[in-house]
């Protein structure tokens, strides 16, 4: 019985803890940021990152952004990111900052050009998640898989490429990542 109430406080604290890392974007509507009224410059490329809520494993926490390895930002909840980059070949990766494993996404960008990418809760074992979290074992147990352009795509989060139109659609509603 003794186990049982504990077991009960540890699970209460945990759900706490990951009510409180809740990670919901919080900046401006994309129809009221600069990326909705500014065109891309002609040398250029426009890339949007963006993240609905869904899912359950790792959703409370913030994906972080990197660009060629090196963190430009992160992506929350029912939000997203954008930069742009000169025209030229990029690798894109999202993770969950402190927990093994990454998703990478390879981009020829063209100039003039936008691009759409949607950050997902992969779906590996929510216990994997959890104990990553807390600096477990189990959390760099996650196996990398191979994404369709050849690169590892592993851990709490995973990248795709989306059509422009879904892309255009779906950001209109969501909020800059800040």
């Amino acid at each position: 019985m003794k186990h049982i109430k504990i077991l009960q406080l540890i699970l209460i604290s945990v759900l706490l803890f990951l009510v409180g890392c809740s990670a919901v974007a919080t900046g401006p509507v994309f129809t009221e940021t600069k990326y909705y009224s500014s065109h891309v410059a002609p040398e250029d490329a426009r890339i949007f990152i963006f993240r609905k809520s869904a899912g359950m494993n790792a959703a409370v926490r913030s994906t972080r952004v990197l660009l060629n390895g090196k963190s430009i930002g992160h992506c929350d909840i029912d939000g997203f990111v954008s930069f742009d980059v000169r025209q030229g070949e990029y690798i894109i990766a999202v993770d969950l900052p402190d927990t093994a494993g990454s998703c990478k996404i390879k981009v020829d960008a063209e100039a003039g050009e936008k691009y759409f990418f949607e950050v997902k809760p992969s779906d590996i074992n929510v216990g994997a998640i959890v104990a990553g979290l807390f600096g477990g074992a189990a959390g760099a147990a996650a196996e990398d898989t191979i994404t369709n352009s050849g690169l590892e795509c592993g851990g709490a989060f995973s990248i795709t490429p989306v059509e422009n139109e879904y892309g255009e659609r779906t950001i209109l509603t969501l909020h800059l990542s800040d």
